[in-house]
């Protein structure tokens, strides 16, 4: 899904048709390599034990929609989203800890 997303802006903003191989390459460099750049810099994945960065990127991405959203539209970029991810989520607050525990019993 987000690459496909990535590709129709790739079209959108050029004009033309952008192949599937193409987008995925931009996506790599572009969107993805700098969040789990993000993410190994300020050592977040050891705060969510037997997950994987992957796992993590797909979680900044959700929270920096978030974050946009709150924000009027703008993006506040990947540092931006990984460091207010950390900061919110990181160090298994209680808050966050009784919300896993509720939502296991479901």
């Amino acid at each position: 899904q987000h690459i496909n997303t990535h590709r129709y802006y790739m079209g959108e903003e050029r004009g033309a048709a952008v192949s599937a191989e193409e987008a995925t390459v931009s996506w790599y460099d572009t969107i993805y390599l700098p969040v789990i750049a993000e993410i190994r810099a300020s050592g977040l994945l050891r705060s969510f034990a037997g997950r994987s960065e992957a796992d993590l990127y797909c979680w900044i991405m959700e929270h920096r929609w978030h974050l946009r959203e709150r924000n009027g539209g703008n993006d506040p970029g990947p540092s931006v989203a990984v460091h207010d991810y950390l900061r919110r989520f990181g160090r298994r607050s209680l808050v966050a800890m009784v919300g896993d525990f509720l939502r296991s019993l479901r």
